[in-house]
């Protein structure tokens, strides 16, 4: 009894060394990724490998109301080619639809397949030729859910308990992983249509740097002064030095052709340089707006 009780520690021990090095493996998967196509490869190949699986993949989106489905990315024996491989679009039908539902109710992995308390959905699996497979529905926090999963093809197997939980933290941090990087991917986007706009737009636009302006805020309050309009109507030079330390950081084409100037460095000499002589009223009108905590 005393040896049966070690061989079942020992076997608890070497389950939870192989659970944190599996997941140290992949944690220098999603570390080392540099784009979402990077992260997705390096996770499917970690995933294939701990798991002796025919094919890993990550299918877009998890939705049984979508039309459509696809595999944006998967990792495969080579004797097993999926969906991305055969770069396919496929028809959302009952089944995976069905399977989809599975999983957005579960809590975690779901296995498929003989032996299971779920069938496989019958026209993926005969064209795709596997036999078995255990998948999750993962949440980042952009989008909608993916389905995380992996297929077996040679026979049919039944994973572990200590097999479903290592799949499912691999799961969570891999939506963890999908939420920043498609965060960073989105919020290129916008900054690609931002610059578009700020280019095109018939509207003279600038970004300027008024940190120069905030020095000498801070530089008042600690003098004492409380009202800046007071103190302009004593030093108005001081309206033309507020001015000088605004930078320029661009400006678009209508800029250029509203101001006469040959390019974007010409502006750039400084703001003060554009300045009709009653643009120094509308400028301090700024300051005090600043100055109040105004933001129009």
């Amino acid at each position: 009894q005393d040896f049966t009780q070690q061989k079942l520690i020992e076997q608890e021990r070497m389950e939870h060394f192989h659970f944190l090095k599996s997941m140290s493996r992949i944690n220098r998967a999603i570390q080392g990724a540099s784009d979402l196509v990077r992260l997705m490869s390096d996770v499917l190949d970690v995933t294939l490998s701990i798991f002796d699986c025919d094919r890993a993949f990550l299918m877009y989106p998890c939705d049984p109301e979508s039309d459509t489905w696809t595999a944006p990315m998967e990792r495969n024996k080579p004797e097993y080619p999926g969906v991305l491989e055969l770069n396919l679009e496929i028809l959302m039908d009952r089944d995976v639809a069905e399977t989809l539902r599975i999983l957005l109710a579960a809590d975690g992995p779901v296995q498929f397949g003989p032996g299971t308390a779920y069938p496989l959905p019958e026209d993926v699996s005969e064209a795709f030729g596997f036999k078995c497979f255990m998948s999750m529905a993962i949440y980042p926090k952009i989008g909608s859910p993916w389905q995380f999963g992996m297929h077996q093809c040679a026979y049919a197997r039944r994973w572990t308990d200590q097999e479903e939980r290592l799949f499912q933290e691999i799961g969570h941090r891999l939506a963890d992983a999908l939420t920043s990087l498609l965060s960073y991917r989105n919020l290129q986007e916008s900054e690609e249509r931002y610059r578009l706009v700020f280019e095109n737009s018939p509207v003279a636009l600038w970004e300027v740097d008024l940190s120069g302006v905030k020095s000498f805020f801070i530089d008042l309050n600690e003098q004492g002064v409380a009202d800046i309009e007071t103190y302009l109507d004593q030093h108005p030079e001081a309206i033309r030095r507020y001015a000088d330390r605004i930078r320029i950081l661009d400006v678009n084409r209508a800029s250029l052709t509203l101001h006469e100037a040959a390019g974007k460095d010409e502006m750039a000499a400084g703001l003060i340089n554009s300045f009709a002589p009653e643009s120094f009223d509308y400028f301090r009108k700024e300051l005090v707006c600043l100055w109040n905590g105004g933001t129009e």
